[in-house]
């Protein structure tokens, strides 16, 4: 195939078009259809990892997914970043060094960076910048000292990359292995995935987003909520802000950087307000606590029964 240099006018148009695409499935709130994502992840297992399929649990957030893990680890000591490197290196392995060698060798600099800047980058800028940085966060100071280990695969949070991808697939019809379709239905059908030996654990998407101008942000409400109440609350894409919204937060009112002299009537109002929300979504915390940890160890029980059962066949 002859080096492509410069693209036309139509193909221009079409970094628009792909850069939209794949920002709407980056920040997609749709229920993942279960079914669909099962049978991607069988596939995964067998054409890719080359193991055999084991049960999914689908879980309502990255957090509540990361707890199964969790509990499923202390069960198996199975998750390490040994066995993520594994997962990764298979398919930088098999897809990803071959896609990038196909792009450096028929695409010039040029064209290459004017797909990444208006494609990868401009999706990235909000779906990982912004919404990845911002899940992971919250989750990775929620579980503590725990040992936190990446999901194998990110779902709809690898948009950037594979927006990237599939322009040059679609678009200049850049020959990719097959197993590329694999991976970007992958990312267009899910959340975050651990792809473990004995189970698989599935995040959902967040049930909502909200943005302003590109960033995170919702005055009085998460910016990020997903269905079993995990969420992130930002204004203007600062998780913790200084300023006084027009609603109390979840997190108490900072009025650090106001005299007392400026503090109004209004505003010391919404910081008692805001107190006894505080104590009444604590007590509702340890409630949710109390069932999440029962379901948790349903799944373990589940998980530890589809063991046995395994190893009764066998």
């Amino acid at each position: 195939m002859t080096m492509i240099t410069k693209l036309t006018s139509e193909q221009k148009l079409a970094l628009v078009t792909y850069k939209d695409k794949w920002l709407k499935i980056g920040l997609s709130t749709e229920r993942i259809d279960q079914n669909k994502v099962k049978s991607l992840l069988e596939q995964f297992y067998t054409e890719i990892l080359d193991k055999p399929f084991p049960p999914c649990i689908f879980s309502d957030s990255p957090l509540q997914a990361w707890e199964i893990v969790i509990q499923y680890n202390q069960v198996n000591n199975q998750v390490n970043n040994q066995v993520n490197d594994q997962v990764w290196n298979q398919v930088k392995s098999q897809v990803w060094s071959q896609v990038n060698n196909q792009v450096r060798n028929q695409v010039n600099n040029q064209v290459k960076n004017q797909v990444y800047d208006q494609v990868k980058n401009q999706v990235e800028n909000q779906v990982n910048n912004q919404v990845d940085n911002q899940v992971w966060n919250q989750v990775r100071n929620q579980v503590d000292n725990q040992d936190f280990i990446w999901p194998y695969l990110f779902g709809q949070f690898d948009a950037g990359y594979y927006g990237y991808v599939e322009y040059f697939k679609d678009i200049l019809h850049l020959q990719f292995p097959s197993k590329t379709d694999l991976l970007i239905d992958i990312a267009k059908s899910s959340g975050p995935i651990w792809t473990l030996d004995n189970v698989c654990v599935i995040s959902d998407r967040p049930t909502s987003i909200h943005m302003k101008e590109g960033r995170l942000h919702k005055d009085g409400f998460p910016a990020i909520q997903y269905s079993d109440g995990f969420s992130i609350w930002c204004l203007n894409s600062f998780s913790n802000p200084t300023t006084i919204p027009l609603f109390a937060p979840t997190k108490p009112i900072s009025l650090k950087n106001k005299l007392d002299a400026e503090v109004t009537k209004e505003e010391a109002e919404a910081v008692r307000a805001e107190a006894k929300r505080q104590k009444d979504l604590a007590q509702a915390s340890m409630k949710a606590d109390t069932e999440q940890n029962a379901i948790v160890e349903e799944v373990v029980d589940f998980i530890l029964a589809e063991d046995e059962n395994v190893a009764e066949l066998a």
